[in-house]
């Protein structure tokens, strides 16, 4: 949760939000810290940058190809999108926001507060319960495969996504009216952010942005993989013990190409291997999303020392988590890395074309047959 917490006079901390009595003193900035903003300004920037290429090139090569954007494709174009909203506009744009702010002599983005950290943190909300519903998505796929069409409908398919944004909006308009937080503009440095405004609401606006969801990805992919255990073991039980993350490319001889249920399958062992990079991408936003609210909890005196970890650990870390999920899809996939590979040779110009053979006639010199 991005709850900011003042850097001035601190009073007694209740349940991870710092009070403060702000005088509008700068001698924050006598301190040197000056350099701090400056090095997280241009890491978060970078990150930003780099986030949105990946997105972009994931976006395109998912949609230049059918079976990428059918089926749970779908989902992960929809999620890819959520994602190129945060690194490419959202992110930066509070990044700038805070950046100018807190740098001496300079003000924030002239942006009207509420509205738009409505809009950036329901798509944070629809986000975290976007990764859920695919979760479910891959659950079905390779535990119950025979469901797996109804699950991938176009009615079933656009319900998840509506699900997920109606969360994320539901959530986030008690907001609006000042209950457990609200949108406002932080003082005295003048950027977005959400205050605390106590009462229950904010643990359970806490709870269901990041634990909950968190949560229940985690249940889905360890049920999903305990299946996968079991099913080898009944399988194979005399054979040598092999590592969950190793998939036969082939089935065996034996096997039948319409047996859905046959983990060595092939349409079965790319559902797996999508299972594979999904749960990957899960264990990295666990990384980057928990590390902020579970600090903010424990530790709420290390924000009070500055206000620096606030950033790293409540923004940039985050970002971190939207940015790299393309790298998992084309490290492991090679799905998508052919794709990409047939998306940049699209791409190159002209002039690293081979040369034309020797009595070859050019393209505009052919004579074509009607």
């Amino acid at each position: 949760m991005e709850n900011f917490t003042s850097q001035c006079q601190f009073s007694t901390p209740t349940k991870g939000n710092l009070t403060a009595n702000c005088n509008g003193s700068y001698d924050y900035y006598a301190s040197g810290v000056h350099a701090s903003i400056t090095g997280w300004f241009v890491f978060t920037a970078t990150v930003s940058i780099c986030g949105t290429v990946l997105l972009v090139c994931l976006l395109v090569a998912a949609l230049s190809q059918r079976k990428l954007r059918d089926g749970s494709g779908f989902l992960i174009v929809h999620l890819t999108c959520q994602h190129l909203f945060l690194c490419a506009i959202s992110f930066p744009v509070l990044t700038v926001d805070s950046y100018k702010a807190l740098i001496p002599g300079s003000a924030g983005l002239a942006l009207h507060c509420p509205s738009f950290m409505f809009v950036h943190k329901s798509t944070v909300h629809a986000e975290s319960w976007a990764s859920v519903l695919l979760a479910v998505n891959r659950l079905i796929a390779v535990t119950r495969p025979l469901l797996y069409r109804r699950a991938t409908s176009r009615t079933a398919l656009i319900g998840m996504v509506c699900a997920s944004w109606l969360l994320g909006f539901v959530l986030n308009i008690p907001l609006f009216f000042g209950i457990g937080l609200t949108f406002t503009t932080y003082e005295p440095f003048k950027y977005c952010s959400t205050q605390s405004t106590g009462g229950p609401y904010s643990t359970v606006y806490t709870w269901m942005e990041r634990y909950l969801p968190l949560g229940l990805t985690g249940v889905f992919y360890a049920a999903l993989f305990v299946h996968l255990r079991l099913k080898l073991t009944v399988v194979a039980p005399s054979s040598p013990q092999r590592s969950l993350f190793t998939v036969r490319t082939k089935p065996p001889p034996d096997s039948s190409s319409h047996d859905h249920h046959n983990i060595h399958h092939p349409r079965a062992v790319r559902q797996l291997l999508l299972a594979k990079i999904t749960a990957a991408a899960f264990l990295w936003h666990c990384l980057c999303f928990l590390p902020g609210p579970i600090s903010q909890n424990v530790a709420p005196d290390l924000y009070a020392s500055s206000r620096m970890p606030q950033f790293w650990l409540l923004r940039t870390a985050a970002l971190c988590g939207y940015a790299a999920n393309p790298v998992f899809f084309f490290a492991l996939s090679s799905d998508y890395q052919t794709a990409l590979s047939h998306l940049l040779c699209k791409l190159r110009p002209a002039a690293d074309s081979p040369p034309a053979i020797a009595g070859t006639p050019k393209r505009s010199d052919r004579i074509e047959i009607l």
